[in-house]
């Protein structure tokens, strides 16, 4: 049975409907975090800005140590006289044990200050299990934005070398789609070919890369924004059996062709024997 272009045509918009998917994993943060701990966080910040440090070292775990408390004792005493022009929220992640990692951006004269906060449940309120702030001269969303001057050489080829590999995973489940192969052969090796082993990620904002040897993955590269002014994850897997699809492809078509062959002469005995009436 022959496949047709429309087929191949959609096998590649499936593929690439799932790696926007990927690309898409942007959240929207309100309708993520609870309010409640929104509001414990905020006020939390507020009094670190009025360097009120009784409420806030008598709200945070017993797991914070003197070393994390003199830190939130010196930031109260270095924000009380700092004023802020504006302030959001810009990432929230839900964690374990009723845990929430929260991240603020505060627009000062100059510049940009972020606090993040990871809030825990405990009993009927809620405690501070770790804190830390920093500055900007640019706000996050310019930073992490995936176009920028910065993000140049080993990052765009990285990116380039993705896209190449997307390319041929495409490019092999349409020639298969397309090929003489059995329908069931059809199913098995697309499939097959769609699926990757291992990753390579890169953080496309400061260009450091890791590997991890242990993934299985549907596509071949994605990249993957996890949160409204987060950074950007470039996911790169080895398509194993696409590789191996073109080293056996000879053998692989050939193989096919004489079982079909084989079966189409066994048929066509059949269709001997029936208009002779013979029976077996």
């Amino acid at each position: 049975m022959k496949i047709n272009v429309p087929c191949g045509l959609l096998a590649c918009l499936l593929l690439f409907a799932f790696i926007l998917s990927g690309c898409s994993a942007d959240n929207t943060i309100n309708s993520e975090v609870r309010k409640a701990e929104n509001d414990f966080a905020t006020n939390y910040v507020h009094k670190l800005f009025c360097g009120d440090t009784a409420y806030c070292l008598s709200n945070v775990t017993a797991a914070i140590d003197d070393t994390a408390g003199s830190k939130i004792v010196a930031a109260c005493h270095f924000l009380k006289p700092l004023q802020y022009e504006s302030s959001k929220l810009v990432s929230a992640t839900p964690g374990k044990e009723h845990s929430m990692f929260l991240r603020y951006e505060y627009t000062m004269k100059g510049g940009y200050l972020y606090f993040e906060l990871n809030v825990v449940r405990v009993n009927n309120g809620f405690v501070a299990n770790g804190f830390n702030t920093y500055s900007s001269g640019k706000p996050l969303s310019q930073i992490h934005f995936f176009i920028a001057d910065h993000k140049i050489n080993a990052r765009y080829a990285f990116l380039f070398f993705g896209i190449l590999i997307w390319l041929f995973q495409i490019i092999t489940i349409i020639v298969i789609a397309k090929g003489p192969l059995s329908r069931l052969k059809k199913t098995s090796w697309i499939l097959l070919s769609a699926f990757s082993v291992g990753r390579i990620i890169m953080n496309w904002t400061t260009g450091v890369i890791h590997a991890h040897a242990w993934a299985v993955n549907f596509t071949a590269f994605y990249a993957l924004h996890l949160q409204k002014n987060d950074i950007w994850l470039l996911n790169i897997h080895v398509p194993v059996w696409t590789i191996v699809f073109w080293l056996r492809r000879k053998k692989i078509m050939r193989d096919d062709k004489i079982k079909t062959a084989a079966d189409e002469q066994i048929a066509d005995s059949y269709r001997k024997r029936e208009h002779l009436g013979i029976g077996d």
